[in-house]
C-alpha cells in the first residue's frame, strides 16, 4: 500500500496529546508481539473460517482507508546501538511510515482481545496500543481509529461465528 500512495499529499493525524510520548525503542517488544496476540484466538480453540473473515474485513476495510487517506509520521533517529533500537530501525526500513490510520496492530490485536476475552489479553492490548506510540509508529487517532475498525472485525467474526454454529447444528440433525 505504501508504494501506491507515493507521492501523494499525506495527512497528519498527530494531536497535541501525542508529543507527550516519548521515544522509547524498548516498547519495541510489545509492539511485536501483537503477531502473537493477533492469532493467539487459534490456539484457544477458536475456529479459523469466522476469526479469518474478521481479520479479513479488518485488512480489506483498513486498506482502503490507508489508500484514501495516507498518514505521514515522522520518526526520530534511531542513534541508540541496543537490541531494540537495533530491531526498531529494521522494521523502519521495510515499514513505511504511511499506513497509519487506523492501525491495523490495534485492530486486529483489539479483534482477537475480544474474542479470548480474558483480563492477560487486555493487558497485553494495552501494552500494544502504548508500545505504537512509544516506537513511533502510530498516534493516537490512529489508535482509536483502529479500535473502531477492530470492533467492526469482532462484529463481523461474531455473526460468521453464529452462523457456522448454527449450520452445523441443522447438519447434525439431518
Amino acid at each position: 500500500m505504501n508504494q501506491l500512495v507515493d507521492g501523494k499529499d499525506y495527512y497528519n493525524f498527530q494531536i497535541v496529546l501525542d508529543t507527550l510520548f516519548p521515544f522509547l525503542p524498548f516498547f519495541v517488544i510489545f509492539y511485536l508481539s501483537a503477531y502473537a496476540l493477533m492469532f493467539y484466538p487459534l490456539f484457544e480453540g477458536e475456529k479459523w473460517e469466522p476469526f479469518a473473515l474478521g481479520m479479513l474485513s479488518i485488512l480489506f476495510l483498513t486498506n482502503i482507508i490507508f489508500f484514501l487517506f495516507p498518514g505521514n509520521m515522522i520518526r526520530p533517529s534511531v542513534t541508540n546501538t541496543d537490541i531494540w533500537a537495533t530491531i526498531l530501525s529494521w522494521i523502519y526500513t521495510f515499514d513505511k511510515p504511511h499506513n497509519l490510520f487506523p492501525s491495523t496492530h490495534i485492530s486486529l490485536s483489539f479483534m482477537s482481545t475480544l474474542i479470548l476475552h480474558k483480563k492477560a489479553a487486555y493487558i497485553w492490548f494495552i501494552l500494544i496500543a502504548f508500545s505504537t506510540l512509544f516506537v513511533k509508529q502510530h498516534y493516537i487517532l490512529d489508535i482509536l481509529g483502529g479500535l473502531v475498525v477492530g470492533g467492526i472485525g469482532y462484529l463481523i467474526y461474531k455473526i460468521a461465528k453464529e452462523k457456522t454454529l448454527k449450520t452445523k447444528e441443522v447438519l447434525e440433525r439431518a
